[in-house]
């Protein structure tokens, strides 16, 4: 049995259907084109300061090539306000601390790999910045602030690195067997052989021999 008896009540139905839906539809209509042109002018966007990023960091690439410290840290500066969070701000921060160090400026560097952690949102990148702000700590002799920092490592990443490190910083502050311990541990983390990590073993047992 059809559902409605002819085609004049097929067309009355449909329009007191529409009568009840048209403004959800057309509502639902507008704000699913709004929705699509708004990613797409999304997307848009990021492709574009992708783009403004890539070539503000291969501008910094140029004068770090030229040794031009100065126009580093303005490069740099200008990716970390105008991109923050993004892998080039992070690289950019990295460049300008290894420049800075280079130029024997240890808290510049220091400044400069902060904000590089602070600005980066991969696991693996912020690992590998503590990494290199521990080993500036502890060169810095800032015995306590470079503890902290490797404290906060806690990821898979970098083990044998940041296990090295620890005992650099054990060694310097004296505790020989917390040193061992870590260059032990920094070892069995390492994929390959490590001439200075042995070395540091070596040189550590000289040590710890009585006279």
């Amino acid at each position: 049995m059809d559902t409605y008896n002819n085609e004049v009540e097929q067309v009355a139905a449909i329009k007191q259907w529409w009568q009840k839906n048209a403004t959800p539809v057309i509502t639902g209509v507008v704000v699913g084109v709004g929705l699509l042109v708004g990613w797409q002018a999304w997307q848009t966007y990021q492709t574009n300061q992708s783009i403004a990023a890539s070539d503000r960091f291969a501008a910094l690439q140029q004068v770090v090539a030229a040794e031009q410290t100065e126009p580093v840290t303005t490069h740099a500066e200008q990716l970390m306000q105008e991109h923050p969070g993004t892998m080039y701000a992070v690289l950019a921060a990295r460049q300008a601390a290894k420049v800075a160090y280079q130029a024997g400026d240890k808290p510049a560097a220091r400044a400069w790999l902060e904000r590089a952690l602070a600005s980066a949102e991969d696991a693996v990148i912020q690992q590998a910045v503590r990494v290199q702000l521990a080993e500036l700590l502890i060169d810095m002799q800032v015995w306590q602030d470079a503890d902290q920092v490797l404290q906060d490592a806690t990821s898979d990443s970098f083990q044998a690195q940041i296990a090295e490190l620890r005992g650099d910083l054990a060694y310097h502050q004296g505790d020989l067997a917390a040193a061992r311990a870590a260059y032990q541990q920094a070892l069995q983390h390492s994929e390959a052989p490590d001439p200075l990590l042995t070395l540091k073993i070596s040189d550590l047992k000289t040590s710890e021999t009585p006279e």
